[in-house]
């Protein structure tokens, strides 16, 4: 054979497998780049989806969702954040600022909850905003950054909820909690008058004996020689006599007082025997005798000295008072703790009284309500919000033979705190 034509033949048939495998390849790549671009197509549909799916969230998103510069200028918002501002479409508030709708009171807060956010952090803030028809919202803001796929900070991401409600509400608190201080206060000032003739009495004693050492010391000292060893005698004891009159005048100041709530250890069994003492007057005016039955060791409770000592004169006067029809004999009042739960300590004011005596039991806490002639109805209303707010409460609980146990509990003081 022609070996011209067997190499021509060689170069016709390469040719041809070339342009065989050079088509194969193209296929293939043709099918492949198919592949890629619907790959590619299906993602973009898929992100394109998911978009549409967050813009639907964020559209029913109930709270406002709002995009913003690091100059305040507003990128997007949803319709609730729109709404909050009284604007009418969501298009209206975009480019324009942000700040222009803070209170002036809380700008320069809002301007630096932008700046840590821009500098990476994650804050939240309460603030005031003015809408555009001129009303003050109170909002709570989550703000956080928004970065691009190069991680930069390009925007404030901030989840706002209207708060104003909640506001209006701690407010209302804040005042019905001025007025029940200030009724308390009412409370403890109409106690006191009650008790002023023994208050009276209970002064009069020292400034009495105070007059007489003063007069016995001057005719002392009008002898020729006046004996110093007798004048220092009244000297000293006219001395006591102030101290006497000064801390009962200490004792009524104290107990009228206006002052906050201020929650304190304290050892209730001391506060007892203290109240007890400042009663004795009072029950000696009512022909009647108090006597207390407390252990040695102190009993810690957090509470506020004041309040729980307006409700121990609140309650031992009341029973003293149930007890005005009573034989003479027979009227007598104790005021005793019990520590034996583990996690209330039990003060406990029995009289031998006329227990309910016509009061309806489901109304005697309910303000303005009372069996007392003159009596104002509140004593007893103030005394159960004092002790729950510490957290315990009051009972009533009938004797069995007569007259009534003023159960009044308050939580124990940790251990470690007593310590």
């Amino acid at each position: 054979m022609n070996l011209a034509l067997v190499a021509s033949l060689f170069v016709a048939i390469s040719a041809a497998v070339f342009v065989y495998l050079t088509n194969g390849r193209l296929r293939n790549t043709q099918i492949a780049l198919q592949q890629e671009r619907t790959r590619l197509h299906k993602l973009e549909e898929t992100l394109r989806e998911k978009e549409r799916h967050l813009r639907a969230i964020i559209l029913s998103e109930p709270e406002c969702v709002k995009l913003h510069k690091a100059d305040g200028t507003v990128l997007d918002i949803n319709p609730a954040g729109a709404a909050l501002i009284d604007a009418a479409t969501e298009e209206e508030l975009i480019g324009t600022c942000i700040y222009d709708y803070i209170d002036p009171e809380d700008l320069d807060s809002y301007k630096l909850l932008t700046e840590h956010v821009f500098d990476g952090s994650s804050e939240t803030l309460e603030f005031k905003i003015l809408s555009l028809k001129g009303t003050i919202r109170w909002m709570e803001t989550h703000a956080t950054p928004m970065r691009n796929s190069d991680g930069d900070i390009i925007a404030l991401l901030g989840i706002t909820r209207d708060i104003t409600a909640k506001k209006h509400a701690e407010e209302a608190d804040i005042q019905v909690r001025k007025r029940q201080d200030q009724l308390t206060r009412v409370c403890r000032i109409l106690s006191a008058g009650e008790m002023a003739s023994a208050f009276g009495h209970e002064l009069n004693q020292p400034l009495c004996a105070i007059m007489n050492y003063a007069e016995t010391i001057e005719e002392v000292t009008k002898a020729s020689q006046p004996d110093l060893d007798l004048l220092r005698k009244y000297a000293s004891k006219m001395a006591r006599e102030t101290e006497r009159a000064g801390e009962t005048v200490r004792r009524i100041r104290e107990f009228v007082s206006k002052r906050e709530p201020q929650t304190a250890p304290l050892d209730i069994n001391k506060l007892i025997c203290e109240v007890v003492e400042f009663l004795r007057p009072e029950a000696k005016r009512q022909l009647a005798c108090i006597q207390s039955d407390l252990p040695d060791s102190p009993c810690f409770v957090q509470a506020d000295s004041i309040q729980v000592q307006q409700v121990l004169i609140n309650l031992i006067t009341n029973g003293l008072d149930a007890m005005n029809d009573s034989p003479e004999k027979e009227r007598m009042l104790t005021v005793s703790s019990d520590s034996a739960d583990q996690k209330l300590i039990k003060i406990n004011v029995k009289d031998n009284g006329s227990g309910f005596d016509g009061a309806d039991p489901q109304k005697i806490f309910d303000p303005f309500y009372t069996t007392k002639e003159g009596g104002v109805g509140i004593g007893l209303s103030i005394s159960r919000s004092i002790a729950e707010s510490h957290g315990g409460y009051l009972k009533f609980i009938p004797n069995h033979d007569k007259g009534m146990n003023v159960v009044f509990a308050l939580p124990k003081l940790a251990i470690a705190q007593n310590a």
